[in-house]
């Protein structure tokens, strides 16, 4: 199922995502929608992004339970997992979301192992999206680096908050940068941002997203 990008203002209403939708500039092909990079492009240009970010260790925190739609709060929901992955001010953070409405939780959370390719390397498609905002602040455009490949397994799911978790592993991420085109479908960034990430793993609590206010 095709989402609506909607939900991620209203994270950015919570501080958890950055208002504005994306940055940066579409490649000079109109058609270009291939989520993977030319394999015979290496260069990468980028300055700040590491090359790579290695084993990042466990994370901890809160991932936070909301409605896809926030004008049917009794439908389908999403959990969204920010991790702050290095010390700079403003921090880079990765995010990975789980999409009730899409594969492959469109039947319910559940422990699953996935390769993050394919839809799963799509903003708008993904059911299991990891991304990383560099430099991510509140309030400012969010630089979207999809991973494109490597390995989600999620051991564990229980989106009820205050007593679920969500844990699990991601391993061999390869993350580029990545907008949406005017028709919102996604497209890689010519000689944009890349990195990589070998390893990090969650074991995150849920709490329920406040109420939107009018």
């Amino acid at each position: 199922m095709v989402k609506h990008t909607h939900n991620r203002a209203a994270l950015a209403c919570l501080g958890l995502l950055a208002c504005g939708g994306t940055t940066g500039s579409p490649p000079d092909d109109p058609d270009g929608g291939a989520n993977e990079p030319d394999a015979t492009v290496e260069v990468n240009t980028c300055t700040n992004l590491e090359p790579s970010y290695g084993n990042l260790g466990a994370f901890t925190g809160d991932a936070i339970l909301a409605p896809i739609n926030p004008d049917i709060p009794a439908g389908a929901t999403f959990l969204t997992l920010p991790m702050a992955i290095n010390e700079d001010v403003p921090p880079d953070v990765f995010f990975l979301e789980l999409y009730g409405d899409s594969p492959p939780f469109e039947g319910g959370f559940v422990p699953v192992t996935l390769t993050l390719n394919g839809d799963q390397s799509d903003l708008i498609l993904c059911g299991a999206c990891a991304y990383l905002a560099p430099d991510h602040e509140d309030g400012a455009n969010i630089d979207f680096h999809m991973a494109y490949t490597g390995e989600l397994e999620l051991t564990a799911v229980d989106p009820t908050p205050d007593t679920g978790v969500v844990q699990g592993v991601l391993r061999n991420l390869k993350l580029h940068q990545v907008v949406l085109n005017e028709g919102g479908v996604q497209q890689t960034v010519a000689d944009g941002c890349k990195t990589e990430i070998a390893e990090l793993s969650f074991d995150f609590g849920v709490v329920a997203a406040p109420p939107e206010t009018p």
